[in-house]
């Protein structure tokens, strides 16, 4: 059996989630998630967190399980914890994360996610 690198894996989600556009079938969506998921220690992690969060938020748009954007915010928030404070990537990251919030107030009304 072949080995296979951590970013392989974090390729492996993005090419899946490439099918997702194409297909949007919920399945390929959650192979990307998946193939993410098992990614825990690498240089590209803040990416990859990032990736995990904003695939996790488009499956709550589509299924409405909260659990998936309450997990959205969780890797997002982790994404920016670990990226660079001066990295480019960085102001898209906080983005998202504010979009997250505001998908979270609009179904929970709570305050602190303003």
């Amino acid at each position: 059996m072949p080995l296979v690198s951590l970013a392989d894996l974090a390729y492996a989600g993005r090419d899946a989630y490439a099918r997702f556009q194409d297909d949007e079938d919920v399945d390929t969506l959650s192979q990307a998630i998946g193939f993410l998921r098992i990614v825990n220690n690498h240089i590209q992690l803040p990416f990859v967190l990032a990736d995990l969060g904003f695939y996790l938020h488009y499956r709550y748009g589509l299924a409405g399980n909260s659990s998936d954007l309450d997990e959205a915010i969780i890797f997002e928030s982790e994404s920016l914890a670990r990226i660079d404070p001066d990295h480019s990537d960085r102001a898209r990251i906080l983005n998202n994360l504010g979009q997250f919030y505001s998908s979270r107030f609009e179904s929970t009304s709570i305050p602190s996610d303003l």
